[in-house]
């Protein structure tokens, strides 16, 4: 050391700078080392290196800094300085902010897909939280990570930063999606009632095109009645008091009912399309009657429902009261609450002869509406979401949801441009710097020995 050097100088100066005040005050919360075995006063009492200093946080502080990081986190120990800390926890800010905000984003995406897992219970709710909290420790640690450049780490870093924004990105993605699912439930399960009540008319459509429409099927109908009316006028001529006679009455009778072997099984369709050569004539007249009666029934059924969405746009009960089949696939609960049955039994039974059945018949009804699976709600909840952002008729629709989704986009881009920033900052890659760290401790002992 020097011999103009003055300790007392230097330690004046220190006290009574300002823009000083972060060193006294970790000076001041400097751990020492007290040695009995020393008899000189000044070497009895020795500060402690940086190096050497234990951390004295505890538990409830180290869990904050896990979600809540600071800026110090960011750098090493071997530099730093008051502006530099400051810059680093403006980066920290923006990417815990960027974490956080993803986290509740996505936090009811993890609850609905645990809820398609049978035998959960109430288990979904901790297992979301744990699951979700993990992944934003994980992104925390990731950006920590990130902003050690100090040689031989740039690949780990770079490594950290690539796993950040891929879990960055992961999350932004979904982040529109899990606060629709939080904010507009209802309007989502009532759109998916919706699409089912719309592929069920196109299912009508079709069904009409087929049976009623279908040139073929009408002609068949027509060959078929004639040739039962044929065989039935046969039977009508012959003199049932005559043995030969009714031998051949009863022939007739089994060529106009004449049925395939091992057709129990099988669907009127089935039978029509596959066996139509091996059937009575009577007895495809009445199948083809039959499917042409019963596709009847389904089209008015659904022609009410549909009928039913579009005025009152109360999809789900449209979907409750024409096909409670479909309901039940997809949902739980009762949804007639405050919906007028008596007014739409009077309008729809008197055009359409519908028996329209209000009231709860088993205990999938009970309760408020909800989805019978996790997955089912996620899947209609991303398919509207993304149809909405490229439909500009739409996307109005999404309000806080497509502000949350551009708030995590904004959030995400800034806390990995940050990072990066950061992590070339000279200050920064000082503060990791192991010589700078051997050079400091170096100085420190020789004051505290001269």
């Amino acid at each position: 050391m020097s011999e103009d050097f003055n300790k007392k100088e230097l330690l004046n100066w220190i006290e009574t700078q300002p823009e000083l005040d972060y060193i006294r005050k970790q000076a001041n919360a400097t751990k020492v080392d007290y040695r009995l075995d020393e008899t000189e006063i000044n070497r009895r009492i020795r500060p402690n290196p940086r190096t050497e200093l234990p951390e004295d946080k505890n538990l409830l502080i180290k869990i904050k800094d896990a979600f809540w990081v600071p800026g110090s986190n960011l750098r090493g120990t071997s530099y730093a300085s008051k502006e530099h800390d400051k810059y680093l926890n403006q980066t920290a800010k923006v990417m815990s902010l960027s974490t956080i905000w993803d986290f509740v984003c996505t936090y009811p995406i993890f609850l609905y897909a645990l809820k398609g897992f049978k035998g959960l219970a109430l288990a979904p709710l901790p297992i979301a939280t744990v699951l979700s909290l993990f992944i934003l420790w994980v992104s925390n640690v990731s950006g920590e990570n990130s902003t050690n450049r100090t040689k031989g780490r740039s690949s780990r870093a770079n490594l950290s930063l690539i796993v950040f924004l891929i879990l960055s990105a992961a999350k932004t993605a979904v982040s529109g999606v899990g606060l629709d699912m939080m904010l507009s439930e209802n309007r989502i399960m009532q759109e998916k009632a919706g699409q089912i009540l719309n592929e069920k008319g196109l299912q009508t459509n079709l069904v009409k095109d087929q049976v009623f429409e279908d040139d073929s099927l009408t002609a068949q109908l027509k060959g078929a009645s004639d040739q039962c009316n044929s065989l039935t006028s046969q039977q009508n001529n012959l003199n049932l008091n005559r043995k030969s006679n009714r031998d051949i009455f009863n022939n007739l009778d089994a060529q106009k009912y004449l049925k395939p072997a091992n057709f129990a099984n099988l669907t009127s369709l089935d039978l029509l399309n596959n066996y139509s050569n091996q059937i009575g004539p009577c007895y495809k007249k009445e199948l083809i009657e039959n499917i042409q009666a019963q596709e009847r029934r389904s089209i008015n059924q659904n022609l009410v429902g549909m009928n039913i969405s579009k005025a009152t746009t109360d999809n789900l009960a449209a979907l409750y009261l024409t096909s409670k089949g479909d309901y039940y696939n997809t949902f739980y609960g009762y949804p007639l609450d405050g919906f007028n049955v008596q007014e739409f039994k009077a309008k729809f039974d008197e055009n359409f002869n519908l028996n329209i059945v209000e009231g709860c018949d088993n205990e999938k009804c009970e309760g408020p509406v909800r989805w019978v699976n996790g997955s089912d709600a996620i899947a209609a909840s991303f398919t509207q979401f993304f149809r909405k952002i490229g439909d500009p008729t739409q996307i109005y629709s999404l309000s806080l949801s497509l502000f949350g989704f551009i708030i995590s986009i904004v959030l995400s881009g800034a806390a990995v441009c940050y990072l990066y920033l950061a992590s070339k900052n000279k200050e920064t890659r000082a503060s990791y710097s192991n010589q700078l760290a051997l050079k400091s401790n170096q100085i420190i002992t020789e004051i505290s020995e001269d």
